[in-house]
């Protein structure tokens, strides 16, 4: 490969909130008292300033945006946009430096609590959904005009990527059955396949590909309510398809008050059966205080890293959860709530023809203890040389911004009957080295049986492990981390 290529890479950092709540089931303001009138909230933090706060804590490689799906209000009152509004410019306002949010990385959709379900007709139920809409962005959208919610916005030249953004609430209406499902018309479908085609087909390929939505798109066990019925998103099949032809990296949505990611692996909606999975991602509730028994308020940090020219892809999902009560259980004072890691989902996908297969023309024989015993005393000096630990290394994308790949590198302990009677003897340390250009790294044994390291690269090469052990007795070890396959050498 030649040494001046380095591969054309996309990386971004999405924060991801949904069902903010503002009236009266919001979390971030007094509670309603006995006389059912709610007191001063003088000594609550903002959802704003909550979320702020965290976010400096943040340490994020690479550039961000902000991604909201929906449910900004109750009841789709203008006060309660009111305060939605006042949210999101708080955001704006609060210019972090390494944190940077504004109205032009900033993507929302409507949600279900977003339109006045009673009207008769669309425009009515989404009007002031559209004037809150307009006032954030400066835009125009017109609520007769319920298309121009549905947009493709290009951040190919400043993020690489390509965020499109679907309405699923158009017909969420009092006393039908669209009351609770969600629904993308085929006025949107048609629209967003027509656009997608017409957007150039290399910068498309080259982007990281976002879709937002309320609507869970697809309804996994775990988000069914009883009662409720199909509240997924109706044409749901027909969305993941153009998705999938136009290589689509994520979904995000909302809607349900409960955090979970999963993989769309199923190839039956892809046209070309080559398609990688989908990741989902619902962001739980960032401020209802209506929530499934054992949730918490949450949002999510999503890291992305894309490979165009090897189509492969990492994303790290980590969900952060609003801590209200103290290690007793007793309920924290609003002011020392605070957010802290939950969970974190770590994935790697690539296109099912990146997979290598064997070579049909690979000549096979039974094993000849006689005319193979070389073979074998070798892999048992091996194994007596090292003790039984063996290195090991696992290749991806990397999430540090500006890096190609991870060699993910550890010692693996071989259980066999093989191991020599010193393998009790217990490993004190492990130095890996890849040269010059690398740091030396140390790792003792009783902080990490695994001893684990994590290299960051933009070329094959070849890592050097030094194993020592408690009784003095070392070995050194070699694993070649490749560069994964390309399809071309020219970056794109």
């Amino acid at each position: 490969m030649n040494k001046k290529y380095k591969p054309l890479l996309r990386q971004i950092n999405i924060v991801h909130v949904s069902d903010l709540h503002f009236g009266p089931n919001h979390r971030f303001q007094a509670e309603i008292t006995p006389m059912a009138d709610r007191p001063n909230d003088k000594g609550y933090p903002t959802l704003a300033d909550s979320l702020t706060e965290d976010f400096k804590k943040l340490n994020l490689d690479g550039p961000v945006i902000l991604c909201a799906t929906g449910d900004f209000a109750e009841y789709g009152k203008a006060e309660e946009f009111d305060k939605a509004e006042k949210f999101f410019k708080d955001i704006f306002e609060a210019k972090i430096k390494e944190f940077p949010i504004s109205k032009n990385n900033t993507f929302i959709v409507a949600g279900n609590h977003d339109v006045i379900y009673d009207a008769k007709t669309v425009d009515l139920r989404m009007q002031q959904w559209t004037e809150f809409y307009n006032r954030l962005f400066d835009d125009s959208i017109r609520r007769e005009n319920q298309l121009e919610m549905c947009r493709i916005h290009d951040l190919v030249e400043e993020y690489g990527v390509v965020v499109l953004t679907l309405n699923s609430s158009l017909y969420v209406q009092k006393d039908t059955p669209d009351l609770s499902r969600g629904n993308v018309d085929f006025d949107q479908l048609t629209l967003i396949e027509e656009e997608l085609e017409k957007f150039e087909s290399e910068k498309l390929k080259n982007s990281i590909k976002i879709c937002l939505v309320h609507h869970h798109p697809v309804l996994i066990p775990q988000l069914v309510e009883s009662g409720r019925g199909y509240d997924a998103v109706l044409n749901s099949g027909t969305v993941l398809q153009i998705l999938k032809r136009f290589g689509f990296h994520l979904v995000l949505h909302g809607h349900k008050h409960n955090p979970f990611v999963f993989t769309d692996d199923v190839e039956g909606v892809s046209t070309n059966g080559l398609s990688h999975p989908i990741f989902f991602s619902c962001a739980g509730s960032v401020g209802s205080t209506e929530l499934p028994d054992g949730i918490s308020n949450c949002y999510n940090i999503i890291t992305v890293k894309y490979h165009p020219d090897g189509d492969q892809f990492r994303v790290r999902c980590e969900t952060r959860t609003l801590n209200t009560r103290d290690e007793r259980g007793y309920n924290r004072l609003p002011k020392n709530w605070y957010w802290t890691a939950s969970k974190e989902y770590d994935r790697f996908f690539q296109r099912p023809e990146k997979v290598p297969v064997h070579s049909d023309k690979i000549i096979s024989r039974k094993f000849d203890k006689e005319k193979d015993a070389n073979v074998e005393n070798l892999r048992t000096q091996v194994y007596k040389d090292t003790r039984g630990y063996l290195p090991f290394v696992q290749v991806k994308p990397s999430l540090m911004n500006g890096q190609a790949y991870e060699a993910i590198c550890e010692i693996v302990k071989h259980q066999s009957p093989r191991a020599p009677d010193d393998s009790m003897v217990k490993l004190k340390k492990v130095v890996w080295t890849a040269g010059e250009y690398f740091d030396v790294n140390e790792v003792m044994y009783a902080d990490d049986p695994a001893c684990r390291v994590s290299i960051q690269y933009y070329g094959s090469m070849l890592i050097q492990a030094t194993m020592h052990f408690e009784d003095g007795h070392t070995v050194t070890q070699h694993i070649y981390a490749p560069l994964p396959k390309v399809e071309s050498g020219d970056g794109g």
